[in-house]
C-alpha cells in the first residue's frame, strides 16, 4: 500500500496531480510520485472531470 493511500487529498496534491497530467505522465508515474495507489489516482481524476485516454490521461481543466 502506498504512503498516502486512504489519506484525504490536499490542495497541493490535487495541484500536483493536474500538473503531472499536463506534462503527460502516466497514471503509474503519477501514483508513484504522489505515493498513492493507481486506483485512487484514477478515482480522483474522474472526480475532477479528467478524461481517460489509452495509456495516458489528459486534463480537460486545470485547477489553480
Amino acid at each position: 500500500m502506498s504512503t498516502n493511500s486512504g489519506e484525504p487529498w490536499s490542495k497541493a496534491g490535487i495541484r500536483d496531480l493536474t500538473m503531472e497530467l499536463a506534462i503527460g505522465r502516466t497514471v503509474a508515474e503519477i501514483a508513484n510520485y504522489l505515493c498513492r495507489d493507481e486506483a485512487k489516482v484514477r478515482e480522483k481524476m474522474k472526480e475532477l472531470g479528467l478524461i481517460d485516454h489509452p495509456g495516458k490521461f489528459e486534463s480537460v481543466s486545470i485547477i489553480h
